[in-house]
């Protein structure tokens, strides 16, 4: 496809000079104050930075990263608008070293800088492995699956095209914006395990548990 790769340190001074001159640069890992700046500096078209929909928060000031059990999940609305409140700008957490970071960008008034707001991405060259749970039951023939909340829960989903598409459309038209990138139907829980079951050539038998939560 006629694409250079360069590898380098982003925490070298200047690292990023090899962006100069672009029209748009996109920077897929930025997490930090220290990253905007060393975006700002860059002579540039347009910025766009990937963010997270971690940031938002409810109206009690609960957020997707602290939450350490039902009870401290945050009740957000469906869907999450951009307007939605979001944690304090800082540097205690990842949800307050993205909001740092977007605020910083936002604010600038010399270079469109859009936020982009993917939620758990996946597709190629994804690491996460969030469904191996589910992979390695059917790898192992494993016959049943438990899944509490009757499997109706949502981890909300952001495929990798998904977030070029939308990247592309920001790039023909830079501005300073923010925007949310979920999927617009992400599976519950229980679709996730039947599909993997499926492509696994396995069927597990579900155990649906109707609390949200459970042990033993």
């Amino acid at each position: 496809m006629g694409i250079e790769q360069v590898a380098l340190d982003r925490d070298e001074q200047g690292a990023l000079s090899v962006a100069n001159g672009f029209d748009v640069v996109v920077d897929v890992i930025p997490f930090e104050a220290a990253h905007a700046e060393q975006l700002l500096a860059l002579e540039t078209g347009a910025l766009v930075a990937i963010s997270s929909a971690s940031v938002y928060a409810d109206e009690q000031g609960r957020t997707l990263d602290e939450a350490q059990g039902v009870d401290d999940f945050p009740e957000l609305p469906v869907p999450i608008p951009e307007t939605q409140p979001t944690v304090a700008p800082g540097d205690d957490t990842y949800s307050t070293k993205k909001a740092k970071l977007e605020r910083i960008l936002l604010d600038n008034s010399r270079v469109p800088a859009a936020i982009v707001r993917p939620c758990a991405i996946y597709g190629p060259g994804d690491r996460m492995g969030r469904e191996w749970h589910f992979v390695k039951r059917a790898l192992d023939r494993r016959p049943y699956v438990v899944l509490t909340n009757r499997g109706a829960e949502h981890f909300h989903t952001t495929a990798s095209e998904n977030i070029g598409e939308l990247v592309r459309l920001i790039a023909a038209r830079p501005r300073t914006d923010l925007f949310n990138c979920g999927d617009p139907d992400p599976p519950t829980v229980l679709e996730i395990a039947r599909a993997i079951g499926e492509a696994a050539c396995h069927r597990f038998e579900e155990v649906l548990l109707t609390e949200p939560a459970a042990r033993g």
